[in-house]
């Protein structure tokens, strides 16, 4: 499952590499072998807020986030001239969360074409 994420709040910020490190630093726990540590709770944030914008994820609709087993987090930047790829395992399935941040450009149709 592949979720896309677009931060403009981001725009306020002009280094897009430094906002990149941040989130990365933030949302990638530090042992990611005890999913309820507080190292977790950025993910299980960032999973909140796209689950409650159900017009785009419905695919994380019925995950209780609190309780689900969330692991093998792994934040990669600027890979695949992606900002951010987020791969994770929630109650044994996989996704993926891609993260661009929009510093200069907008949002458009054709954003995964370069892909």
């Amino acid at each position: 499952i592949t979720l896309l994420i677009s931060l403009p709040f981001m725009e306020l910020i002009r280094w897009k590499l430094n906002n990149s490190n941040f989130l990365k630093w933030l949302i990638q726990p530090k042992d990611n072998t005890d999913n309820i540590a507080i190292e977790y709770l950025p993910i299980r944030n960032l999973l909140k807020l796209l689950q409650n914008n159900n017009k785009y994820y419905d695919c994380l609709k019925e995950i209780n986030i609190d309780k689900a087993n969330i692991k093998d987090v792994q934040v990669l930047r600027e890979k695949f001239n992606i900002d951010l790829l987020i791969s994770l395992k929630i109650d044994s399935e996989d996704y993926i969360i891609i993260i661009e941040n929009k510093l200069e450009s907008l949002i458009h149709d054709n954003q995964l074409d370069e892909i």
